[in-house]
């Protein structure tokens, strides 16, 4: 009679049967954790492009908004720029701001280092190579009273009123000197005049740097940031008190930054009702490289914008190869050979409100 029990050939099949039952359960869990962290990956780097190409598209739509004032200087006339090295994008004393007002944008095409006429406030150590730097100009859409506590410092402020009343003009100074603000406008019931507000003016420049976090807390070493992974992130630099620009991150990831520009330059006779050439509708296409570099009445007469970017994601796939290209408008993008990094192209096209709708 047969004793109760495994015999050892039965326990043995019984134990790998177990264990090919526990391989594959350990692999469906590494499987599953591999794929959250990279669906987690993905939506880090799809939440970054989009806030990106969102963040820069809304200053876009805000660019050349001066309140009432809109009578700045046109190609040919006294005030207007004469290079793009002459609206000084870096400049942070106030008689010197003006110059730029003119052009409510102007970008410089990516090249081997960082664009000359933004190296006094753009520090090479933090440029990525090869990527566009764009810069906006515009009047905050929120005022400030002359008497409110918060005019204080070195902050430049503008202040406008109305071309129907005299004197038509606006007047920028440091938000120190209140007195410098003298500008009036009729009150509700016209029998007196009240102070005109005031408008923040802002100059903010975006570009591509190097890291997110730099180890020096200053600026990117391309080796020992982001903890020894170096981030490619999209950062701005916005005049601010002192007068100075101040350096801000905005988005990780941000490994490529391009732009197409749409130029109206068609009528070219001046419209005596608009004051301005063409008709608010762009003429023709540039990426205003340099083999066809834009001058200062072409950023004039610019109109509408399309922005491209690439942002990848801030860690590495395991076992993945980036062999694409990477269609930005004009120009293409192909990552390194051999790249660990999952990427994706986001573009979108933006008006230039307050330039192409004075032309209408």
């Amino acid at each position: 009679m047969r004793a109760r029990g495994f015999s050892l050939v039965e326990f043995m099949i019984a134990m790998t049967i177990g264990l090919f039952l526990v391989a594959g359960l350990v692999y469906l869990i590494s499987e599953a954790s591999r794929s959250r962290a990279e669906i987690e990956r993905s939506s880090r780097q799809i939440e970054n492009g989009r806030y990106a190409i969102d963040r820069i598209a809304e200053d876009l739509r805000h660019a050349g908004y001066f309140s009432e004032y809109y009578q700045l200087p046109s190609p040919g006339q006294a005030g207007f720029p004469a290079t793009t090295a002459a609206a000084q994008p870096c400049a942070t004393a106030v008689t010197d701001l003006p110059a730029g007002m003119p052009l409510a944008i102007q970008a410089y095409d990516g090249g081997g280092s960082v664009p000359a006429e933004v190296a006094a406030c753009l520090s090479a150590a933090d440029y990525k190579t090869g990527t566009d730097v764009l810069v906006v100009r515009r009047a905050s859409t929120s005022t400030i009273a002359k008497s409110d506590p918060a005019v204080v410092g070195t902050q430049p402020y503008i202040q406008v009123n109305s071309p129907m009343f005299a004197p038509p003009n606006y007047v920028m100074d440091l938000g120190s000197n209140t007195g410098s603000f003298t500008l009036r406008f009729p009150t509700t019931n016209s029998s007196g005049v009240a102070d005109a507000m005031l408008r923040r003016y802002m100059v903010r420049i975006y570009f591509v740097s190097k890291c997110n976090v730099p180890a020096s807390g200053l600026t990117c070493n391309g080796v020992s940031d982001d903890g020894g992974t170096p981030i490619p992130t999209l950062k701005m630099l916005e005049l601010g008190p002192g007068p100075a620009f101040q350096k801000l991150a905005l988005a990780e990831g941000i490994e490529e930054l391009q732009f197409d520009f749409g130029i109206d330059d068609q009528p070219a006779a001046v419209n005596p009702a608009t004051g301005f050439v063409g008709d608010g509708v762009a003429d023709r296409l540039s990426m205003c490289d340099g083999a066809s570099p834009c001058s200062t009445t072409d950023w004039h007469n610019v109109v509408s914008v399309q922005i491209n970017l690439v942002a990848r994601n801030t860690e590495r796939s395991p076992g993945y190869t980036d062999d694409k290209t990477y269609s930005l408008g004009l120009k293409g993008y192909t990552a390194a050979p051999g790249d660990p990094y999952r990427r994706h192209a986001y573009s979108t096209f933006v008006r230039l409100n307050n330039t192409s709708m004075r032309r209408e």
